[in-house]
């Protein structure tokens, strides 16, 4: 007789798994911190940015109950620094901004890649605010964490020398830019032929 029960239990179990709910029930539903996250990306899509800066400071507060650093703590705090960036308040936006970065330097680590894949945006920030000293320096950095880490001739190292390449050009430093382009453009063509 137990192995009847577990026949039946069994085929129930496969049955559940096409129906067409089933995947829908069987996916895990998103964190607080997430959902709170999405509602201020809407509210600051729509404008709304007092509703905006509560909500990423809700899903800050959630990702750090929750113990979720990296995504969490670290995209709610960035999300909030562009609240503040699109309020006209740049030192706020630095600053939340530069904790997010403190906060995943402290879980990853300084040399880390996944620490060196926000620091393009920072130094588009700092650049922004008048700081392209500041902004050139992450720029360098992030190219040097990621040659470490994937070789000179990694797309991820493609990909900063174009973001580091386009300041360049915002900046007037066409040769050096020009530099940064046809070296970005060469690693491409390597790995696509």
């Amino acid at each position: 007789m137990p192995q009847f029960k577990t026949l039946i239990v069994s085929s129930a179990v496969a049955l559940l798994a096409f129906l067409p709910w089933a995947g829908v029930c069987a996916q895990p539903a998103a964190s607080d911190w997430e959902t709170a996250a999405a509602h201020a990306k809407q509210t600051f899509a729509a404008g709304n940015l007092a509703e905006s800066e509560q909500d990423w400071r809700d899903a800050v507060t959630l990702a750090e109950q929750s113990g979720n650093i990296e995504p969490g703590v670290v995209t709610c705090l960035v999300g909030l620094s562009n609240v503040y960036e699109k309020r006209g308040n740049p030192a706020e936006a630095e600053r939340l901004y530069e904790l997010a970065m403190r906060n995943l330097e402290g879980l990853v680590g300084p040399t880390d890649p996944r620490f060196a894949d926000w620091m393009p945006d920072l130094a588009v920030l700092y650049d922004a605010h008048g700081k392209p000293e500041k902004a050139e320096v992450l720029f360098k950095r992030a190219l040097l964490l990621k040659q470490r880490a994937f070789g000179a001739d990694d797309v991820r190292v493609a990909v900063v020398m174009e973001q580091y390449a386009r300041f360049l050009r915002k900046n007037d430093r066409l040769t050096e830019a020009t530099e940064l382009e046809t070296k970005a453009r060469i690693i491409r063509q390597k790995l696509s032929g």
